[in-house]
């Protein structure tokens, strides 16, 4: 299922295989003295299965402007220190809870944010909540860019926009992730 992505820096595991007990992530952390805040390590825990999170095999994740800015707010950056970065992610299921929704092998996207989870690593874990199942129409590298940017468009037209159907919009940064789905948004009935 992750095999569309050409160049990637990692193998999709088969269902049918064992997780590693590490992996590589891109981890916070907030002592780099570089400067950048973030770390790239190959030895993170594998999120661990059996419990209420759906464990999934990364295929894509993006970038956000929240991504690399975290670690910078005081408060904030004390608490994801060693957390692995990313928010928005596309996968395989291997782990889902009874009562999910999901399935192993259910191909999914949306918010890999739970404990030390993030994106940017072999493996995330989330709530079931977070996450939807991935239509076929569209690859793991087009789900990934949805979940942030989409919700973020969607939550300015409808909750602090207020746009009704007949409304005539105007979207600034149409070209970005945010005003790339919200022309979408603005123009559907």
């Amino acid at each position: 299922p992750c095999s569309e992505l050409a160049g990637a820096s990692f193998k999709a595991a088969s269902m049918g295989d064992e997780m590693p007990a590490t992996m590589k992530a891109v981890i916070y952390d907030r002592y780099d003295h570089d400067g950048e805040g973030i770390r790239f390590v190959t030895d993170h825990p594998t999120p661990e299965t059996g419990g209420s999170l759906v464990v999934l095999k990364v295929c894509a994740a993006s970038l956000n402007p929240i991504d690399y800015k975290l670690w910078k707010i005081p408060v904030v950056g004390m608490m994801i220190n060693s957390k692995v970065m990313g928010l928005d992610v596309s996968g395989v299921v291997v782990y889902a809870p009874a009562g999910s929704g999901f399935a192993k092998g259910d191909e999914v996207f949306g918010f890999a944010k739970k404990g030390k989870s993030g994106s940017f690593a072999e493996y995330a874990a989330t709530k079931p909540e977070y996450l939807a199942k991935k239509p076929s129409c569209i690859s793991h590298i087009e789900a990934a860019m949805l979940p942030t940017a989409g919700v973020t468009g969607l939550q300015a037209l409808r909750d602090a926009g207020k746009v009704k159907e007949g409304d005539k919009v105007l979207v600034i940064g149409g070209s970005g992730g945010c005003g790339g789905v919200g022309g979408p948004v603005a123009k559907a009935p």
